[in-house]
Parts: C-alpha cells; structure tokens; sequence
C-alpha cells in the first residue's frame, strides 16, 4: 500500500475491516468465513501497529456484542498469525503455533463447549478436531501471506 503513515493505514485498515464485519455479520453472508480473513492486514503494517491493530479491531467487535466471537478470533486466528510473522525459525515457529494452537483450542472448548451440540462434544471429535485445527494453523499464515500479497500486487496494478 502507498500509504506512509503508519498510523494512518492502520486506521483505515480497521475501520474497513471492521464495517466489512459487521456489514457481513448482519446481512448473513458468509458469516463465518470473513472471519478468517481479519488478519491479513497485519501483514500490510509493522508488528507494532499490527498489534494496534488487532487490539482496535478486537475491541470494536467486543462492544458490537460479539464478546465469544472476539475472544475466539484472538485466540484461533490473529494468534497463529502473529506468531507466524514475529518468529524467524522455521522449526521453532511451527512448534510454537502448535502449542499455541493446542492450548488455545482447549482453552475455547472449556470455556465455551456447552455451546457446541452434544454429538460434537464427544472425546474423540475433539481431539480429531484439536489435531486438524493444528494442521489448518500452521498453513493458514502461510495461505494468508500469499493472498496479501496478491492483493498488494492488484492494487499497485490498478493504482500505478
């Protein structure tokens, strides 16, 4: 992006990210999959205004009335992310997105499981569950690079 203040683009970055939630939150389309896209603006900021970021993003779901929404995107989503862009080891990288992940899904099924169907709530899916979320974790930073940088390129194409 062409922007140079870093303050600036972060803000425009939120407020588009977060309309483009709430918008799609309300009008049901795709209600649960434009979650997965909220991160992809910290690859266009620095670390520290990625944290501004997702804290200014995460708040204004909060006060929306998304309160388990919020938590569960920080936790299962922007966390992989940020740890995939803060950590240079490959190896040391994806362990930690492991852990991060394990710990991170037991933490949402614990205090939020009795959301979840009964069926869903057996021993057995959970863990099937745990170890393909783990998988999906350490490729969706990676997926998520990628279509940032497409999209960078397609501004700079139709903007230059």
């Amino acid at each position: 992006m062409k922007i140079k203040n870093e303050i600036i683009k972060t803000s425009i970055l939120a407020g588009l990210f977060y309309i483009l939630f709430i918008s799609l939150k309300y009008l049901k389309i795709a209600p649960n999959i434009i979650s997965f896209i909220m991160p992809m603006p910290i690859f266009f900021l620095s670390l520290r205004y990625s944290l501004i970021y997702t804290f200014v993003f995460l708040f204004l779901i909060f006060i929306s009335g998304f309160v388990i929404e919020s938590i569960g995107i920080l936790l299962l989503i922007f966390l992989p992310v940020f740890i995939y862009k803060t950590v240079n080891k490959k190896i040391l990288k994806n362990i930690i997105i492991i852990l991060t992940t394990f710990i991170s899904f037991l933490l949402m099924i614990n205090f939020f499981g009795l959301k979840l169907p009964n069926k869903i709530n057996s021993e057995f899916f959970m863990y099937i569950t745990s170890i393909l979320y783990s998988i999906f974790s350490t490729v969706y930073p990676i997926l998520l690079k990628k279509l940032s940088e497409e999209v960078i390129d397609l501004i700079s194409k139709y903007l230059d």
